[in-house]
């Protein structure tokens, strides 16, 4: 049966976590309040996803498992930088069956995520003569395509959120509901047909290794400070190559892209904590953040609010 969930978000883990078949990490990298619009529609064996974010996200994690994901900037988006290939209009970021998920968004970020069975993908490569299909979609991070056909089945896509809409109540007959989904999935599958894989220039794969190794290391210390020095001999690059390449992927520097990650941490602690038993200078210390002015100063920047306003929630 056909199903419609539209909701609107003020904090980022609640809105990934809506995601159910993602398994994602997400960090504002920004500074304001967070605002984000999330919609999913199921229409037949097809799961589509339209997700707003106001605000300059890392997204990491895995795709979901047995499905074909396809990622597509909605018209008039702000670029998604898809495992280092700045995703255009004209192009679809492909991630298959558990892949990992990298990628970074900008303010006004506005995207579809297609979720496809495998099952049915195969019974599409059938249907539409594409023997080589499940090798394009397996090998490929990012293609490239006819923009004008692209911009179609974003005014498809747009379609089937009305028409789930509208039916929303009593749902759509089986039959119509599939023939939606088949006719969706044709058009859009032809549209990957005479698609070209995108590549990576070599200074941007070494930039991406870069970034990765750092980025890693940042995650798995969790809320512990690190020192530029530190990272800089972790990666094997000197702390002058560490911040191009972070400057380049981010807009910030390594040092600036931890301290995100620790308020995020910061956040969701404050979030699930017990106000009536917690207080907000343990959590600060807990994550390395020793002055508990510059660190209340520091969160109402990234998140539009004190700390002690998040815990009382």
């Amino acid at each position: 049966m056909s199903k419609i969930l539209k909701s609107a978000f003020k904090d980022l883990d609640h809105m990934s976590s809506m995601l159910k078949k993602w398994d994602l990490e997400v960090i504002q990298l920004s500074h304001g309040p967070f605002y984000g619009e999330l919609g999913v529609i199921t229409i037949g064996p097809l799961i589509i996803h339209s997700a707003k974010l106001n605000q300059k996200t890392r997204i990491l994690g895995l795709a979901p498992e047995g499905h074909y994901s396809f990622t597509i900037l909605a018209r008039g988006s702000s670029p998604l930088n898809s495992r280092s290939n700045m995703l255009a209009e004209s192009q679809v970021a492909v991630y298959s069956n558990d892949r990992e998920v990298v990628s970074t968004s900008r303010a006004g970020f506005h995207v579809y995520s297609v979720l496809v069975p495998r099952g049915e993908a195969e019974k599409t490569f059938q249907r539409l003569d594409m023997p080589g299909g499940a090798r394009l979609f397996t090998d490929t991070g990012v293609l490239s395509c006819d923009q004008n056909y692209l911009h179609k089945r974003n005014a498809d896509i747009e379609k089937l959120f009305d028409l789930c809409s509208k039916n929303c109540g009593q749902g759509l007959d089986p039959a119509v509901e599939q023939y939606w989904a088949e006719r969706f999935l044709d058009d859009f599958f032809n549209t990957l047909k005479g698609s070209t894989p995108v590549t990576r220039a070599h200074s941007q794969y070494k930039r991406a290794q870069i970034v990765n190794a750092a980025e890693s290391y940042i995650l798995q210390k969790g809320g512990r400070p690190i020192s530029i020095g530190h990272l800089s001999k972790v990666t094997g690059v000197s702390k002058r190559t560490l911040q191009y390449a972070f400057q380049d992927y981010f807009d910030l520097s390594p040092l600036q892209y931890s301290k995100a990650h620790r308020l995020k941490l910061a956040r969701r602690a404050l979030y699930q904590a017990d106000s009536s038993s917690t207080l907000v200078a343990d959590v600060a210390r807990q994550l390395g953040f020793n002055h508990l002015g510059q660190f209340s100063a520091d969160y109402k920047r990234q998140f539009g609010e004190l700390p002690s306003h998040t815990l009382a929630r």
